[in-house]
C-alpha cells in the first residue's frame, strides 16, 4: 500500500509519455537507523513549478481541487506521506526530486525497527 501509488505515478506520468525505453528502479538503503525506499525513473520528469506544487500538496490539510493535474498526481502520494508521518513522526515521509527530461526520484523514509523490536 505504500509503494503502489508511487510506482503507479512513476509509470503513468513519468514513463508512459516517453518516446524511448524507460527505466524504473526500486531499491532500499539504510542510513543512521532510517530505511530509505528509493523509487526512481528516467522518465519525462517535472518542471520546477509542478514539483513545488506537488511538494506543497504533500503537507496540505486537504488536496484542494481534485481535478487539477497536481492533485491527480499527488493525492496518493499525499496519503502515503501523511500515513508515514502519523505512524513515525514528522522526521519521516516522502522526499521528491525531479527534473524535466531526466526523471523523478521518490524516497520513502521510515525508521528501521530497533534490534529485537517489531518489524514494520
Amino acid at each position: 500500500m505504500t509503494l503502489q501509488p508511487i510506482i503507479e505515478n512513476a509509470v503513468k506520468y513519468g514513463l508512459e509519455p516517453l518516446n524511448r525505453p524507460g527505466l524504473l528502479r526500486v531499491f532500499t538503503q539504510e542510513s543512521n537507523g532510517v530505511l530509505n525506499i528509493v523509487i526512481e525513473d528516467n522518465g519525462v520528469g517535472m518542471d520546477d513549478q509542478l514539483l513545488r506544487q506537488l511538494l506543497q500538496l504533500l503537507d496540505e490539510e486537504d488536496s484542494g481541487d481534485p481535478s487539477s493535474n497536481t492533485a491527480r498526481r499527488g493525492i496518493g502520494l499525499q496519503n502515503v506521506h501523511r500515513r508515514i508521518r502519523l505512524m513515525f513522526g514528522n522526521g519521516y515521509g516522502l522526499r521528491i526530486e525531479s527534473s524535466r527530461e531526466r526523471g523523478t526520484t521518490v524516497v520513502v523514509a521510515m525508521p528501521l525497527p530497533a534490534p529485537g523490536g517489531h518489524q514494520l
